[in-house]
């Protein structure tokens, strides 16, 4: 969904995913690191991210951010977004988070973009309830998510690996930063 949302935090912000930003999105999500952990795991090419990009922008249930630092590292660290939006049921998913940047590792920010994204979504977006779906053995992605303020409701298997459905509800503590 092309939007104008800006989402600002301490040290982020978290604004549209551009063309401009391709690039990176293909760079980040082929890497070994991060492209484990996606339920697609296939390697894409950047002809296959336009394509995405194009349909995306069309897609009204749909937002994307680019997460940006703003002092130390001063770019484009990785990417995050809501999907699967249903603004009639007020319910949204999380997912597609990725810090891609490796010098922004270690720091904290994708609690920080997470407990954001989350809070934009119950306050602007008026949603009552987020959920995502996580590997099991994605450990550092469950801490965050759970610093978050999300809850695990289910464990089942997808592509044969545990998966944990975990859910966020708009009166929730939001953790984070």
């Amino acid at each position: 969904m092309k939007h104008s949302f800006l989402i600002e935090t301490n040290r982020l912000n978290l604004r549209q995913v551009e063309e401009s930003d391709l690039n990176n999105l293909v760079l980040w999500r082929d890497d070994d690191n991060i492209r484990k952990w996606f339920f697609d795991k296939k390697i894409i090419t950047l002809e296959q991210q336009s394509l995405w990009y194009e349909n995306y922008l069309k897609n009204d249930t749909d937002i994307m951010f680019i997460i940006d630092e703003k002092f130390d590292l001063k770019t484009s660290i990785g990417a995050v977004s809501l999907y699967h939006l249903n603004l009639k049921k007020k319910h949204a998913e999380f997912g597609r988070l990725m810090i891609g940047n490796k010098n922004a590792l270690g720091k904290g920010f994708g609690l920080e973009c997470t407990a954001a994204v989350c809070n934009f979504g119950f306050k602007h977006l008026d949603l009552n309830k987020i959920h995502l779906k996580v590997y099991e053995n994605n450990s550092r992605a469950i801490r965050i998510y759970e610093q978050a303020g999300f809850t695990a409701k289910k464990t089942y298997i997808k592509d044969n690996v545990p998966t944990i459905f975990m859910i966020l509800e708009k009166d929730a503590r939001i953790g984070g930063p």
